[in-house]
């Protein structure tokens, strides 16, 4: 596609906005109805992945229901001829003139009414998403955009969640932000609209303190204050009124936050107008016993992702479930990070709906998450994971020892089995076999091609420049172990695929 080209014989392609490994959005025009739109375009050689065709007609189903001026309207969806002899998928939104929030963080928090007012809007749309029984999934600073006018509203229903569907994402995986992430969403546990409640409750934080509710070197040391810690009291200049707010919002049992967005929104909308008379909180708030508040590392800086890792599924025998509870609380093995495909690297246009930047603030990578269990049949419960931090149990501990034990002990017995026969903890043998090669194959389908041969630990890392080996982009160009040798089921393999910016797969 280029400047100039028509889609559907009425959609005039003006200006790109954003792109990534999905396909492209762009400022465009329909030549029928005169008037300006955005149009998102699936890449053409996406068109047989049938989890990226899901993806994208389930964003036009899930956005097509919603009619609320929070949230960007959706006009058409459609496929049509490529000119090649292939089908081109596009949808067309309505243009958001404006600029993200996460552009207009840049310039520093905001001052608490406008914070308050923000989050009020957003509540009020997510209301009206989930009365229709879609949970967003993925609020975060760049899919809220502040229009010309000085309203939120609300982008990208990409990852959303509809009444009768699944996750439209890769296998076993949640999508989601790890800054914003809830709870429950790293866990991989069923989602509500309680989980974003907490995002945007962890968004209102950041609009208040300029800063995520919790942040750090790691992912680990992320996750870690999501899953176990208050977050830090914010600062003595927000009145009372607006903090409770947030603070609720905020807690780790979605029993405990709001009841609904729109009794999110209220609150909101009352600290605005009083901001010194709180409403009431909830007991496990209000006396956070022998909680203690979360404090980043020193020097801690935002989290950068480098290597992503699919979670170990829960397995027979307690001492590996301990290891795989300590692995996503402390290790975050189970958490995957990927950037947006819908997103820039500076995130000064959202690709959702092809947000049209009116501000000169300077650019900003932000990096985003993809977390998540698998099932979550699969996933810990809390407690497992605080009895995991408690016994300082890792994944690592296991597979640099006897990789099939569940002896309560850290010495396992040499004369065990190692033939398949379960132990005395019922864990089976993983053995040993020739990995498949799976070099040349994109990223995703790689990943699912050695779950379903048997691996379940799969790592990714990424280089930005092309390493020279004629791999298309998002494919993978070296894995480790390589393709062919013999190893254990256990074995974490990686994968290093590339792509020419971050964000871009």
């Amino acid at each position: 596609m280029h400047t100039g080209s028509m889609i559907a014989d009425r959609y005039r392609l003006d200006a790109p906005i954003a792109s990534g490994g999905m396909g492209a959005v762009w400022n465009a025009r329909d030549t029928r109805l005169e008037r300006a739109v955005a149009v998102k375009i699936l890449k053409s050689d996406l068109e047989h992945d049938d989890t990226a065709r899901a993806r994208f007609q389930h964003e036009a189903q899930a956005v097509a229901s919603l009619r609320h001026p929070g949230i960007a309207a959706l006009h058409d969806y459609g496929e049509t001829d490529d000119g090649d002899g292939g089908t081109l998928a596009y949808l067309v939104m309505e243009l958001i003139e404006g600029r993200t929030l996460t552009a207009r963080l840049l310039d520093g928090p905001l001052p608490h009414p406008d914070a308050m007012r923000l989050t009020a809007e957003i509540a009020a749309a997510l209301h009206h998403a989930h009365e229709h029984g879609i949970v967003h999934r993925d609020i975060k600073p760049a899919n809220i955009i502040i229009d010309a006018r000085g309203q939120a509203v609300l982008v990208d229903f990409g990852i959303a969640l509809s009444p009768g569907r699944g996750t439209i994402t890769e296998s076993g995986m949640l999508m989601g932000t790890l800054y914003y992430a809830s709870p429950e969403q790293l866990e991989g546990r069923p989602l509500t609209g309680a989980t974003d409640v907490y995002s945007l409750g962890a968004v209102a934080y950041e609009c208040l303190s300029g800063t995520p509710p919790f942040t750090g070197d790691t992912a680990g040391t992320i996750l870690n204050g999501h899953l176990h810690h208050p977050p830090p009291p914010l600062g003595t200049d927000i009145p009372p009124a607006p903090a409770a707010a947030i603070l609720q919002a905020l807690a780790k049992d979605p029993g405990q936050r709001w009841p609904t967005a729109e009794d999110f929104a209220r609150v909101c909308h009352d600290a605005v107008a009083d901001p010194l008379t709180p409403q009431a909180v909830s007991p496990v708030l209000a006396i956070p016993g022998a909680a203690r508040p979360w404090t980043p590392p020193a020097g801690a800086r935002p989290f950068e992702p480098v290597t992503t890792a699919t979670p170990v599924p829960r397995r027979r025998g307690r001492r590996l479930l301990i290891a795989s509870s300590a692995a996503m609380a402390v290790c975050a093995a189970a958490v995957v990070v990927a950037l947006s495909p819908w997103s820039r690297a500076d995130d000064n246009g959202d690709g959702a709906t092809g947000v049209i930047e009116t501000s000169n603030a300077a650019t900003e990578t932000e990096s985003q998450a993809v977390t998540g269990t698998g099932s979550p049949s699969a996933a810990p419960s809390t407690s497992a994971t605080e009895s995991a931090a408690e016994e300082t149990t890792t994944a690592a501990d296991d597979t640099e020892g006897n990789p099939g034990s569940t002896d309560d002990d850290n010495n396992p017995d040499p004369t065990e089995p190692e033939d398949g026969g379960e132990d005395e903890g019922g864990q089976v043998d993983p053995g040993a076999a020739s990995i498949p090669d799976v070099t040349g194959v994109w990223y995703t389908d790689a990943r699912d091609e050695l779950v379903s041969a048997g691996w379940e630990s799969v790592a990714y890392d990424t280089v930005t420049d092309d390493p020279g080996t004629g791999q298309t982009e998002c494919s993978v160009v070296y894995q480790n172990p390589s393709g062919g040798t013999p190893t254990h089921y256990d074995t974490t393999v990686t994968l290093t695929y590339w792509e020419s910016f971050p964000g871009a797969c």
